[in-house]
């Protein structure tokens, strides 16, 4: 027995479940409006299925407008979130990647609907007993 095939059987069950969510997330993209002053009404009248069917019209338009998109790239589903934002699930990491290019970004966005924006994953940090000022002397 190799020490990989060791270390794999011997994920304790948490760290399982933080790995399984954090794969999760990396397929995942929140659509959320531009402004918190704007109405919610991104997701109030459409279901999710609609949701993700104009996710997957939005990709249709930019191929017919010659914008490439990547052939594999597939919206799985849409889930509405209270605040009004729209978390989509995409069939791959990569899929999810192609988003963080500016470019890709915008041009899906502009087909996609007006004042809205991907927003960027945030991670909160918190660190004991790191100086968070620095007086040289």
């Amino acid at each position: 027995r190799t020490y990989a095939a060791a270390a794999k059987s011997a994920i304790p069950g948490p760290l399982t479940k933080l790995l399984s969510r954090t794969e999760g997330q990396s397929r995942q993209i929140l659509i959320d409006r531009r402004s918190l002053l704007m109405p919610k009404d991104l997701t109030s009248q459409l279901t999710e299925e609609q949701l993700v069917s104009k996710a997957k019209l939005a990709l249709e338009m930019m191929n017919k407008d010659d914008i490439p998109t990547p052939k594999e790239l597939s919206f799985i589903s849409a889930r509405k979130l209270p605040h009004g934002g729209i978390l989509y699930e995409l069939n791959s990491k990569e899929s999810a990647n192609w988003f963080n290019k500016p470019s890709n970004r915008s041009n899906f966005l502009e087909h996609f609907g007006t004042n809205v924006t991907i927003k960027d994953w945030t991670f909160n940090v918190l660190m004991e007993n790191v100086p968070v000022v620095f007086f040289p002397e």
